[in-house]
């Protein structure tokens, strides 16, 4: 009776040790209060932290002596397959949002209709629980880039008119459900959006085109030649309205061409010039309502410039990815604003690719893909990086999760 009664413990035991359960949460979750365009690939919940790993929803506790798992209750699964209940498939690093006990990002996994031949793309929401996941709507039209804001979707979507010109638009949809609608559409044809991002209650974008008179399917036309124009935006939810170059300096020619917020919730944003890059300013606004913007200085140039917006979003270090093509070696560079190396790690491999985000003043973490030889999957791992010790020189690089 005894042998049954701890044959049964045992199986209680190993139930609820699943592979996709949560332990309790060894420390206070520090919020991640950020957001770096395509590169949001980890996210806070109520009780620990939230990543995409490869289009694989995992759960970290963040205790550093434990690994993050996949948010998948199913037993036996390998979480390959979109009959895992934390696998969606996002493109790479991908976008993750959390909100009231769910997690919420759009998938790849889109659908086409037979007739029309139209593609569109799901937004999953998963439980943060790990017990299942919906798809709540579709998006049709060609889905490029999106936020969620307040409980607010925002997204970008690409349609071609009866000319055949490629045009983009702004659309906001509620997130517990509504009807969606344009918010703005762009008076260029073959444009880009490559913010879109929300912050002290508007949602910033920019937008990159050329004249609509312009036919893009002309054989002769000089593709290198065109003039190319770039505006910026914030749209006001309350009023419902859309203002022009709402972050401007003292040079008219300058608009915002990037932007972060960083884990103190303020934000980083650069005013460039489009025809000399050489005059872009670094800005930061805080984001508390009434206080001015303060200007930084020159944004790098160059080489590696634009990833190089990640360290001056944390306000103590500029964290430098560099890759050398000549000697095929690549890692991370770390320095404090005082130019003083802090910290240095080299990749194992050349091919490597790594995304890091300064996520709290705890942690940084990193997100590394790489090819597999043998088989057509790219390894995605999540990496986290002990910020606070970087100081004394005694950070390590942990693997969490590996898809």
């Amino acid at each position: 009776m005894k042998k049954c009664l701890l044959l049964f413990t045992c199986m209680i035991i190993l139930c609820l040790y699943g592979c996709g359960s949560k332990k309790e949460s060894a420390s206070k979750v520090e919020p991640i209060d950020c957001e770096y365009a395509y590169m949001n690939y980890a996210v806070s919940g109520d009780d620990g932290y939230y990543f995409l790993c490869g289009g694989l929803v995992a759960f970290w506790d963040g205790d550093l002596e434990h690994q993050a798992v996949p948010l998948c209750n199913r037993p036996g699964c390998k979480h390959r397959t979109d009959e895992c209940e934390g696998r969606i498939s996002t493109s790479h690093p991908g976008k993750l949002f959390y909100s009231d006990g769910y997690l919420y990002a759009f998938s790849q996994w889109w659908k086409e209709d037979p007739v029309t031949k139209e593609v569109s793309y799901p937004l999953w929401r998963i439980a943060a629980d790990g017990s299942g996941k919906e798809k709540i709507f579709y998006v049709e039209g060609d889905l490029k880039m999106y936020t969620i804001y307040e409980d607010v979707v925002y997204y970008q979507i690409e349609e071609i008119d009866e000319k055949e010109r490629r045009i983009c638009s702004v659309w906001s949809v509620p997130l517990k459900g509504g009807e969606a609608k344009m918010i703005w559409k762009s008076g260029l044809q073959y444009g880009n959006i490559a913010v879109l991002q929300g912050f002290g209650g508007k949602i910033y974008f920019d937008e990159e085109g050329v004249d609509m008179s312009i036919d893009m399917n002309d054989p002769e036309l000089d593709f290198d030649g065109l003039d190319w124009e770039h505006y910026a935006y914030a749209y006001d939810p309350q009023k419902d309205e859309v203002i022009k170059d709402p972050l401007k300096g003292e040079d008219d020619s300058l608009r915002f061409a990037s932007i972060r917020s960083n884990f103190e919730g303020n934000l980083i944003y650069v005013l460039c010039n489009f025809q000399d890059r050489n005059k872009n300013e670094l800005w930061y606004k805080p984001k508390d309502e009434g206080e001015e913007p303060v200007y930084l200085g020159k944004q790098m140039t160059g080489k590696g410039a634009d990833r190089n917006m990640i360290g001056v979003a944390d306000p103590e270090y500029r964290y430098m990815e560099w890759r050398d093509r000549e000697t095929e070696t690549c890692g991370l560079k770390i320095y404090d604003h005082e130019n003083n190396l802090v910290y240095e790690m080299q990749e194992e491999s050349f091919d490597n690719w790594t995304y890091w985000i300064p996520g709290t003043e705890k942690y940084v973490f990193g997100c590394r893909e790489r090819q597999l030889e043998d088989e057509a999957w790219i390894e995605t791992t999540i990496l986290v990086l002990e910020r606070d010790k970087l100081a004394d020189s005694t950070a390590r690089i942990i693997p969490l999760i590996s898809n």
